[in-house]
């Protein structure tokens, strides 16, 4: 018996697929109208179909390469029917059980990949170069370049990688021998990210990193209302070395401090001096981080061994929503997509910017513009894409347009069916989900990825709906199918005026599912809903007004503790002498001497201990008071987020 075939479930059979063929192959041999099959003694087996058509499956050969004589250059529905139906005539239940890939052999890795693949990727693990793995019974690991997923025990044949070739590289390689290096370390019960080769910690004590904090230094004592446009040519300095040294976190942070300053010389509603703090203390938490490397190695905080752009194999993208954001002048969409091979969600974004005298569109008026040539907002923010034309950024932005242009694309509507979604992105318990959550890195350090906290919560019952009109914003508690509950909240955005209106009509009816970006909130898990399924797939932002006109939900305001309080008002005098300077804001002392106050009656001694050191540097040489105001704003971001703020 073929035991590879026997562990392909309709999931795992999708990722070597896609879920049509899966869903029509399920049909038909449902109807009574799959192959014949037949198994001779060397394990090939073989499907005949009625109308002649013979799909065959020998040992050790991916599915998309096995012969077919329906002439199918690639994955046919013949081929999944057969695979689909072994499995069923073996009476597999398919075991959930959780194994690792540590235990496939180099034999085993060899008879797969051939020997110089095998060699590439042992070239690749001398490193230094990080892998963030996740265990469980589709064990992943997460590279710098491309997620591989192991679909069958033991059998690296199947395993499903996103690169150009989609199976049988060396990243196969690679993410095996990362898992025989965290279980040298230990057993792997959660994901936990593992590096290998040597230690990039030598690399990034001097150089680049410093060169950068140099500026960032400057940029904080001088403030941005200060900052000299003859920075510019420092800024290409320090991008430039960044870019040579392959730190792709602190390159992208230097270019958004660059495109922020930018901004502020412009006048452009863009800017905002709390953007400009927040990227100067990731930056100086990194450089930290990475100076004294911890659980995180220094290659995963800095994004050593990243790959800036990837080119992807053949995709099928399911959008779970979109979002839309914007001042007096621009407005910017991300649409989230579900890769259903890697199982991770990727963003495209489009932003527009209009003139002084022009009324930027809502969302609902956006939803008509293109995000790419014959590509609609709304369509694709629907629906779902399938191209061999996505370039894939290293923080999860991807771009259309390579390996032959838009040509081999397409969007298609989608009915909203999400129960099909990879496990890691479909949350049907909310307690795993909090686990998952706090066994997070902080923001600060973490990988630069985006929509990482963006999932899809199966909903069976929706209660307690209130609207706060103080904070312009929509409650509700979702019960899971389990019986666990997570809560949902959305505040009102400019950009997308409807939004309110059309989640409360929506949550009074039954609903199937939400997306949304889950964090830890003042009230316990939350999620910030990107769309809703109901009767179709409603993306809040996109939508335009519904029947129902305004809102007549239950009312209720969420309390403010004295520790966000605290906290939020020391953030708000930290991160706002970013704008004047450290040098230039004679009154700082002693509104951070208050905030220092306030932290330590709400019981916040070690943030309170922080704030007063940086108000005593103020005055002092600008490299000390640059120091203790990283310091400051380190602790209260971690703080922050350690309450949900």
């Amino acid at each position: 018996m073929r035991q590879d075939l026997v562990a392909l479930t309709p999931e795992k059979v999708a990722a070597l697929a896609n879920m049509g063929l899966v869903k029509r192959a399920l049909r038909e041999i449902e109807e009574g109208k799959g192959p014949a099959l037949d198994e001779d003694s060397s394990g090939v087996v073989s499907g005949t179909f009625a109308d002649g058509v013979v799909a065959t499956l020998p040992p050790g050969v991916l599915l998309r390469d096995a012969p077919c004589t329906c002439g199918a250059v690639s994955v046919c529905r013949h081929r999944v029917a057969v695979a689909l139906a072994y499995a069923r005539a073996h009476g597999s239940t398919a075991s959930a059980a959780s194994w690792s890939p540590a235990a496939i052999d180099d034999a085993a890795l060899e008879k797969a990949l051939g020997k110089r693949v095998l060699d590439r990727g042992r070239r690749l693990a001398s490193g230094p170069i990080a892998a963030t793995l996740t265990p469980g019974a589709i064990p992943e690991a997460a590279l710098p370049t491309c997620t591989v997923r192991f679909l069958v025990p033991l059998d690296p044949s199947y395993a499903r990688c996103d690169c150009a070739l989609g199976a049988g590289c060396e990243h196969v390689a690679l993410a095996v021998l990362a898992f025989r290096e965290a279980e040298r370390k230990g057993r792997l019960e959660g994901p936990r990210t593992v590096e290998l080769g040597a230690s990039a910690t030598a690399d990034v004590e001097s150089g680049p990193l410093d060169e950068a904090l140099a500026l960032a230094r400057a940029i904080l004592v001088d403030g941005v209302a200060h900052a000299s446009p003859a920075l510019a040519a420092r800024f290409a300095r320090v991008e430039s070395a960044l870019e040579r040294a392959g730190l792709v976190w602190p390159l992208e942070i230097v270019s958004e401090l660059r495109d922020a300053l930018e901004a502020y010389r412009e006048r452009s509603a863009r800017y905002r001096a709390v953007t400009v703090a927040r990227l100067l203390a990731e930056l100086a938490a990194r450089a930290r981080a990475a100076a004294t490397p911890g659980e995180l190695p220094p290659s995963v905080v800095l994004g050593q061994g990243e790959s800036r752009e990837t080119p992807l194999d053949q995709v099928r993208l399911l959008s779970l929503g979109a979002r839309v954001e914007g001042g007096e002048r621009e407005r910017k969409a991300s649409v989230y997509l579900a890769d259903l091979d890697s199982a991770t969600v990727l963003v495209l974004e489009r932003s527009w910017t209009f003139g002084e005298h022009e009324t930027p569109p809502g969302g609902h008026e956006l939803a008509r513009r293109q995000v790419a040539p014959g590509i609609g907002l709304g369509l694709l923010a629907r629906g779902q894409l399938v191209s061999r034309a996505v370039i894939r950024r290293a923080n999860r932005a991807i771009r259309l347009g390579g390996r032959g242009g838009l040509s081999r694309t397409s969007v298609a509507a989608q009915t909203g069916e999400w129960s099909s979604l990879p496990a890691s992105l479909l949350a049907d318990d909310a307690a795993s989900l909090e686990r998952a959550l706090a066994a997070r890195p902080p923001w600060l350090v973490a990988p630069r990825v985006l929509a990482e906290s963006v999932r899809v919560v199966p909903v069976s019952s929706v209660h307690e709906v209130r609207y706060a009109p103080g904070d312009q914003a929509l409650s509700a508690v979702l019960e899971l199918p389990g019986g666990s509950t997570l809560r949902l909240e959305r505040v009102h955005e400019s950009a997308a005026p409807h939004a309110l209106s059309v989640l409360a009509n929506a949550l009074d009816s039954p609903v199937r599912f939400v997306s949304g970006e889950v964090r830890r909130g003042r009230g316990g898990l939350a999620i910030d809903p990107l769309a809703v399924v109901a009767d179709r797939v409603l993306v809040l932002d996109l939508e335009g007004p519904p029947g129902g006109g305004a809102l007549d939900v239950g009312r209720g305001e969420a309390p403010v503790t004295r520790h966000e309080d605290a906290l939020e008002r020391a953030a708000s005098e930290v991160e706002g002498l970013v704008h004047p300077g450290l040098a230039h804001d004679p009154g700082a002392r002693a509104r951070l001497e208050a905030a220092a106050s306030r932290l330590d009656a709400a019981g916040l001694t070690a943030a309170a201990t922080k704030v007063r050191a940086l108000a005593a540097t103020l005055g002092t040489e600008g490299d000390r008071a640059a120091s203790a105001w990283f310091s400051a704003s380190i602790r209260l971001a971690l703080s922050r987020e350690l309450v949900g703020l």
